[in-house]
């Protein structure tokens, strides 16, 4: 009896809180609460792009409504909102009064069906906003539909050049700028597969990251007339990404074709076919169907191995020993996610090549380190497997053929990457040093650098070469361009330190030498400091340095250690050890050409001629074996002179005018063409006019060098060439005045030196 009271008391309970809960308008409180900010979500989602709100944004405002819904429920069970104004609710013996509404029933009714309606419309917008970014929106149809009013005919795009920036992502995760980035690459690499349309290296295009420029700036210093920019936002609710992409005319900075994409994250290659497909129509350019478009081109699906491998590319861009071996491990994981990832097996490829070719490992396989060039195979190997016709796999190929020597394999395989892929900066840079003719050898290098302006080693490459030809305005201006794009970049510190120290200030090139071996720790770097410190006589500085480059150097280097040997031995009037260290030269253990060049040099400086001339005619039969491979010009023609010299001395006339006027013809022409010359190449200017019995010019020229910053007056002593003119007292004050000069500036080096490590002093006391 007791059990069924009981029973009957709880549906009452229930139907007295039901009452209570209406009576208080607690669930109409709910509803319109509900009704009234979903409405604001959706709008906030449908402008977020526009507004460029962070991913965080719609998080925090869907958190935010839902801690509110308890605090909204709580206040309307304890206050009532009525015409008498806000009351507490005593609950139901409340006067009949309070429970008249400040709206009547049929008004709240209105407005909840009201919002209803306007919560189904903006849903009913989102939708066909979702299903118009499926689709290219033609270019002149969207200015129009934007404003309304007829829009002028836009004048037809001239250039078929077009950059894509990296995309921005509203999101303070790292991997989610990585994949923005990613993704802007994998548009890159699609566009670069289109027929007649020209896309901007990614090194130049990707420089602008994070830069404040308009688009009319970048657009003249990358050469496009197009630029394609977006953003990239991601959704962590529903793991959903929108893609903002816009085409901008550099002419005006109008926006020529702008469209949103809300897709999954793994929904990737849809949403670059679509982008691309749009850009080509907004650029006018004909298509044969997105499916034309190289598919092995683009990144993987997988979007983490997407942002490894832009992680690896941008290690890649630097160049130096710890940013190619970071390079190599980010593109070994991103491989290991997508083995079919083209793209990563080219940065894996170029990454552990580039280590060799730099000096950061030696190329002999050694236990417990892989053979980094067997590994750039194998990756190229994979490479080609995937797709036999990627230009970008086949200049991986050549250049681990250059650093193979294989240099006919290496300009084959260079010249299909430039058939398959002509705008391929690495390609025409690598190709450019097989070319023997210096002309055609800067035109290569200027074609990477237009292709890449943005480009640190392309620009030092150019910039390199215009110091060989003595363009030195020229390479300051592209020094200049490279610093700016990267001031990380060593390699062009020691540009700066070769210019400076072919002007005499070797205090100034020092520092700067310094300084681009604190940014990479290269063993060359370090044997140039040698070089400089040598140079002004700081005998323990340099072999402080010799101490750190020898080890560390490649083992055919060994021989410019001797000479460094020499130098020294020479500027300390101790020639007795000059004959010791030109006695080793002679004797080389493992002849090629080079060495052959070197032996046949030392002979001539000890005065051995016949020995002189054997080996230089050794070094010219090995040379018309490998008739294409790349010669240190500088060895070549010190070598003639001394060859020059040693066929004279044998009487063998006819043998040295012959040698003598094509020499002297080069020297002639280098000397005449070059806005400045180096200072080396007056110098060898001196010696062939003092062969041809032109003492006068001989001096001239060499005052000349000596003007243009040639500080070798140790060579002078030990060269004999320029016995007969050593006599001359123009001949003596020159190499006095030359030695003063040096003076003077190991004196100011040192100056300089104690005032940088002296202590500053801090009148506050604080360390």
């Amino acid at each position: 009896m007791i059990e069924s009271q009981t029973k009957q008391a709880n549906p009452g309970w229930l139907v007295s809180l039901y009452d209570e809960l209406k009576r208080r308008r607690v669930i109409r409180t709910a509803t319109l609460y509900v009704v009234m900010l979903w409405p604001i979500i959706q709008v906030v989602d449908i402008l977020s792009p526009t507004l460029a709100l962070p991913d965080s944004a719609m998080r925090y405002l869907v958190m935010g409504f839902a801690a509110g819904l308890p605090l909204v429920l709580l206040a309307a069970w304890l206050f009532d909102l009525n015409q008498r104004g806000l009351v507490r609710d005593h609950g139901a013996s409340h006067s009949a009064e309070t429970d008249q509404g400040l709206l009547g029933p049929r008004t709240e009714l209105a407005i909840i069906l009201l919002l209803l309606m306007t919560v189904a419309g903006l849903f009913y917008i989102q939708l066909q906003l979702e299903e118009s970014s499926a689709n290219s929106v033609a270019v002149s149809s969207l200015p129009t539909a934007l404003s309304g009013v007829e829009s002028k005919a836009r004048e037809p795009i001239s250039s078929n050049r077009v950059a894509v920036l990296p995309f921005e992502s509203f999101s303070e995760d790292a991997n989610d700028r990585f994949f923005a980035e990613g993704l802007a690459e994998e548009l890159l690499n699609v566009l670069a597969g289109v027929p007649g349309l020209q896309v901007a290296a990614r090194t130049s295009s990707f420089a602008y990251r994070g830069v404040r420029k308009s688009v009319q700036q970048i657009g003249g210093e990358l050469q496009v007339d197009v630029i394609l920019e977006g953003s990239v936002r991601r959704n962590d609710i529903d793991n959903t990404i929108r893609v903002t992409a816009q085409l901008i005319d550099v002419r005006d900075g109008a926006h020529l074709w702008s469209q949103a994409y809300d897709r999954q994250f793994s929904d990737l290659f849809k949403i670059q076919d679509e982008i691309a497909a749009a850009v080509a129509k907004a650029l006018q350019i004909t298509l044969f169907g997105v499916g034309s478009v190289n598919r092995q081109l683009r990144a993987s699906a997988n979007p983490e191995a997407m942002i490894l491998y832009s992680m690896g590319q941008a290690e890649l861009d630097r160049r130096n020993e710890m940013g190619l071996k970071d390079a190599v491990r980010f593109f070994q994981r991103a491989l290991d996610l997508d083995p079919g990832y083209i793209a990563a097996w080219v940065g894996l490829a170029d990454a552990s090549a580039l280590q060799v070719s730099y000096g950061f490992e030696s190329r002999a396989q050694t236990p417990g380190q892989p053979d980094l060039l067997a590994v750039a195979q194998a990756a190229v190997d994979k490479g080609l497997q995937l797709d036999p016709e990627s230009g970008m796999v086949w200049a991986s190929q050549g250049l681990i053929y250059r650093i193979k020597f294989d240099e006919e394999a290496a300009r084959e395989a260079l010249l299909k990457a430039i058939g398959y892929s002509p705008n391929y900066a690495m390609a025409h840079m690598w190709y450019a040093p097989l070319l023997a003719n210096v002309d055609a050898q800067l035109a290569e290098f200027e074609t990477a650098l237009k292709l890449d302006p943005r480009s640190s080693v392309a620009g030092y490459n150019v910039a390199n070469l215009y110091l060989d030809l003595g363009r030195d305005a020229e390479a300051m201006e592209v020094f200049a361009s490279i610093v700016d794009a990267n001031p990380n970049y060593a390699p062009a510190y020691q540009l700066s330190a070769r210019i400076s120290r072919s002007r005499g200030r070797i205090g100034d090139a020092i520092r700067q030498s310094e300084k681009a071996y604190e940014l990479s720790n290269s063993a060359q770097v370090a044997f140039e400091l040698a070089e400089l410190h040598l140079s002004l006589g700081n005998y323990a500085e340099a072999n402080t340095w010799v101490s750190i480059a020898k080890p560390a150097d490649k083992p055919e280097n060994a021989l410019r250690y001797d000479w460094l040997e020499v130098q020294r031995h020479a500027m300390q009037g101790d020639l007795d050890q000059v004959r010791q260290v030109l006695q080793r030269m002679v004797q080389p253990s493992e002849p090629d050409y080079e060495r052959s060049l070197i032996a046949s040099y030392a002979a001539y400086l000890m005065g051995n001629p016949q020995t002189a001339i054997d080996y230089w005619r050794q070094a010219q039969k090995l040379d018309e074996q490998h008739p294409h491979k790349m010669r240190p010009l500088d060895l070549q023609q010190f070598a003639s002179l001394g060859a020059i010299h040693a066929y004279q001395q044998l009487g063998q006339l006819e043998l040295a005018a012959d040698l003598l006027d094509a020499l002297k013809a080069d020297l002639d022409q280098a000397v005449a063409s070059a806005v400045r010359a180096n200072p080396d190449v007056w110098y060898r200017h001196a010696l062939a006019n003092q062969l041809a019995g032109q003492q006068r010019l001989a001096l001239i020229s060499l005052q000349r060098a000596i003007d243009e910053g040639w500080v070798a007056f140790w060579q002078a002593r030990i060269e004999p060439i320029l016995q007969p003119v050593s006599v001359e007292p123009d001949f003596q004050a020159m190499m006095a005045g030359l030695q003063t000069r040096i003076h003077l500036s190991r004196g100011q080096y040192e100056l300089e030196q104690s005032f940088a490590a002296r202590p500053a002093t801090s009148g506050s006391g604080s360390e």
